[in-house]
């Protein structure tokens, strides 16, 4: 409802009113970041569907190509960890949260590169994570901390939606003003813009940088299976992400048009008694999911395979200068696109 902007011609400013002003004051969160450790606070304006969780996912593997020793603070959403936890690729979403386990599992596809942590709160995360032997730490879902300012505050921005139809709860999706987002952040990020290396998208100080999605195809029974390999077959799609649409488009754009849509909106469970039926009538043959739909689906449904769509970000050397350069001791001003 709020994606669709389906209230947005009733007469709600001053509900939207108390949600940006309220908003503007949790941007920045209260976090005892120790001395020594690199930080960056991966943020996005929406409520969900901004591509900050692929971005926090793309920085941890680049501070980790540096040399870095990384861990990516997530959030248990919807899980119940009663206690800070690094996170396993094998760990059961209901404990840890789709998202942290969705970038544990890309961790451990990519060999480890980085520790995904999560806790009852990002505070108890922080504890459990000090004494431990990591430079760099990614927060996946804030943008700014406070009293010690994090080394970088990104705003991850989707290209074709950056703020959603611009309006707050309960007539859109606009996490918060948009002049406190840039405020608080030190850099965007913007995913899906034209790729022209140098140009920066609107971004906060005159700081902007670009990001681009990938996908190879879709991991099934873990082979990665190329997109042309899918043509011919009869596929399903389930998603429980923010922004389903862009799912599909980016499927249809690669000749993938699924014969059944199944949408249980962001953070959803499957039915899979429901999905078994529709598999049968709908004469599929393999399931399409996003990483973070997948983490709360077997691996086959009645029979019919899950396939994991591969997906991943590729960012601009001048983001990754960016943010390796302050590492090196480099001037960054010279960096700047």
């Amino acid at each position: 409802m709020l994606e669709s902007g389906a209230l947005r011609h009733l007469p709600l400013q001053p509900l939207e009113a108390l949600w940006g002003a309220r908003a503007s004051t949790r941007l920045t969160r209260e976090l005892p970041l120790p001395p020594g450790v690199f930080t960056v606070g991966v943020g996005g304006p929406t409520l969900g569907g901004s591509y900050k969780t692929p971005l926090a996912i793309a920085i941890a593997e680049m501070l980790a190509a540096a040399g870095r020793k990384v861990a990516l603070i997530g959030h248990a959403y919807r899980g119940r960890t009663r206690e800070a936890r690094f996170v396993a690729h094998d760990d059961e979403v209901a404990v840890v949260g789709d998202e942290a386990l969705m970038c544990a599992r890309h961790s451990h596809r990519a060999g480890g590169s980085f520790r995904v942590v999560v806790g009852p709160t990002r505070r108890h995360a922080i504890t459990f994570l000090a004494p431990q032997a990591f430079d760099a730490w990614v927060f996946d879902g804030v943008l700014q901390a406070a009293p010690t300012r994090f080394s970088r505050a990104l705003l991850a921005v989707d290209a074709n939606e950056p703020f959603g139809n611009g309006r707050h709860p309960p007539a859109g999706t606009l996490r918060a003003p948009i002049s406190s987002l840039l405020a608080c952040a030190d850099a965007s990020v913007e995913v899906g813009a034209p790729e022209r290396p140098g140009v920066p998208g609107g971004a906060p100080r005159e700081r902007g940088f670009g990001a681009w999605p990938r996908s190879r195809g879709a991991w099934v029974k873990g082979v990665l299976t190329g997109y042309r390999e899918l043509h011919g077959k009869r596929i399903g799609l389930l998603t429980s992400v923010a922004r389903a649409g862009r799912v599909l488009r980016a499927l249809d754009e690669r000749g993938i048009r699924p014969a059944t849509h199944v949408h249980v909106g962001d953070h959803g469970v499957f039915d899979a008694q429901r999905l078994a039926r529709l598999a049968r009538d709908e004469s599929i043959e393999l399931w399409l999911a996003t990483a973070k739909c997948a983490t709360k689906l077997p691996d086959q449904l009645d029979g019919v395979p899950v396939g994991e769509i591969d997906f991943s970000l590729e960012c601009s050397s001048e983001l990754a200068r960016y943010l390796t350069s302050t590492l090196t001791g480099a001037t960054v001003g010279a960096e700047t696109p």
